[in-house]
């Protein structure tokens, strides 16, 4: 029986081709708001910095909103994360079903997982 723990590890090179095959999808094609998005979660993520990636921080660095933002009143970080993972998962099923790293962003979070 085989466990997850038991695969390699997805490489930084490998991260960034499931990414530009993302970016460069049909999914994608009309929103620069959700590239900008997923490229920013996914750096974020290859550089380390993935417990960085706040509904907040997200807001005012990759949707723009104001210092003020307030999680709590502007549900536009949410709205594009599940945006996203529509985008997502059409992408793999549509576009690439055979996709050796499937990206993956869980409810609830911004942390892509790399499969």
């Amino acid at each position: 029986m085989t466990t997850a723990a038991s695969y390699p590890a997805v490489s930084e090179g490998e991260k960034r081709e499931a990414l530009e095959a993302v970016l460069n999808s049909a999914a994608l094609a009309r929103s620069a708001q959700l590239k900008s998005l997923m490229r920013y979660i996914c750096e974020m993520e290859i550089a380390g910095r993935s417990e960085e990636l706040t509904e907040y921080r997200i807001g005012v660095e990759v949707l723009g909103r104001g210092k003020d933002f307030g999680v709590a009143e502007d549900s536009s970080v949410r709205n594009r994360a599940y945006e996203l993972r529509q985008r997502l998962e059409r992408f793999y099923s549509v576009e690439q079903p055979n996709a050796p790293i499937r990206i993956e962003i869980h409810r609830g979070g911004y942390v892509p997982n790399y499969v």
